[in-house]
């Protein structure tokens, strides 16, 4: 990375993607920041646990497979009773033992991943046609729209991957040693397109 790129904010990258477009790059590529994050499991799901948690997280805790729900916290669904949550500043201390309180009587299982998984955020017109390069899921909008969650790969790395919104941006999680090869194969499969690639 070049000494221009180094120290640039992600919303930087951002500017002018849905401005002009010849003015506009086609593709963002940046590290996203390094925010908390918990997993939380449990043993079982029902509408009494769901009015324990939903009020703890301030959101509704998505229950359909590989969607996600969003408010001061980003709660993205992993399986049928497993959840990865993720916010600025998650205050994880205070919210495990919130969330354990709400679970009383149900065996869960809560743990800070906050240090496992490091994130990158792909976005611009030619996200999609990047992203379609090293993983092989379907992103075609009808198929994975904004909200949407899967796990799925990069090149060969595990990958946990949520569309953001619908600009398109795309956040990739992956384990915080594959970081670089991750960031070496986007940066690859972007490299034909008028690009704004940088750590945050």
């Amino acid at each position: 990375m070049s000494e221009s790129q180094q120290g640039i904010g992600l919303s930087s990258y951002r500017q002018g993607l849905s401005g002009n477009p010849p003015e506009s790059p086609d593709l963002c590529i940046a590290e996203l920041p390094n925010h908390e994050k918990l997993i939380l499991q449990t043993r079982y799901l029902n509408a009494p646990v769901l009015g324990a948690l939903n009020p703890v997280l301030g959101l509704e805790l998505p229950t359909t497979p590989n969607t996600s729900r969003s408010a001061h916290l980003t709660v993205l669904w992993l399986a049928a009773t497993k959840w990865l949550i993720m916010g600025p500043s998650l205050g994880s201390g205070e919210l495990k033992l919130q969330l354990a309180a709400a679970l009383s009587g149900v065996p869960h299982l809560i743990s800070d991943y906050s240090d496992a998984r490091t994130g990158i955020e792909v976005s611009g017109r030619q996200a999609r046609t990047v992203l379609s390069r090293v993983c092989p899921l379907d992103l075609h909008p009808r198929t994975f729209s904004a909200g949407q969650c899967a796990q799925s790969i990069i090149a060969r790395a595990p990958l946990l991957l949520h569309q953001a919104d619908e600009l398109p941006a795309f956040h990739l999680y992956v384990d915080r040693s594959l970081f670089a090869y991750a960031w070496a194969w986007l940066v690859d499969a972007g490299s034909e397109f008028k690009a704004n690639i940088g750590k945050s």
